[in-house]
């Protein structure tokens, strides 16, 4: 059974039966946006994650497609881990509130003319699934 199914959590205690939390993290694209073009090609990638019923840290994963495949570029596990290309000088990850906010400083330049694709997986304490902004 998976963690967040009727195992660790449960469903009488959370989720559907124990509360009225059924929205998952709210994942939003800071910078750049959805469809932004002309992008600098050393622009930071910045996502927040949003839940007032709280983010279950171990569970977020940002992958990133830099017009390569989609490889991760940050798991937050046990810790924060920003993973090897993706860790520059500007990578940070910060909670204020409930808002999580996570830069990602990749540490080589995108080519000129790439579609940068990011996937992001997040849930909140009740195991519901992200959603995107």
């Amino acid at each position: 059974m998976s963690q967040y199914g009727q195992g660790q959590y449960g469903w009488q205690q959370y989720g559907r039966g124990g509360t009225s939390d059924q929205l998952g993290p709210l994942v939003t694209p800071v910078d750049p946006t959805n469809g932004d073009s002309d992008v600098d090609r050393d622009t930071d990638l910045t996502i927040q994650i949003e839940d007032s019923s709280g983010i279950a840290l171990g569970s977020i994963r940002v992958e990133v497609d830099p017009d390569l495949g989609f490889e991760d570029a940050f798991v937050y596990g046990e810790t924060p881990q920003f993973k090897p290309g993706w860790d520059g000088s500007n990578s940070d990850v910060s909670m204020v509130g409930n808002v999580l906010t996570i830069v990602i400083d990749r540490e080589e330049g995108y080519r000129s003319g790439t579609t940068v694709q990011t996937r992001v997986t997040a849930r909140d304490i009740y195991g519901n699934p992200a959603r995107l902004s």
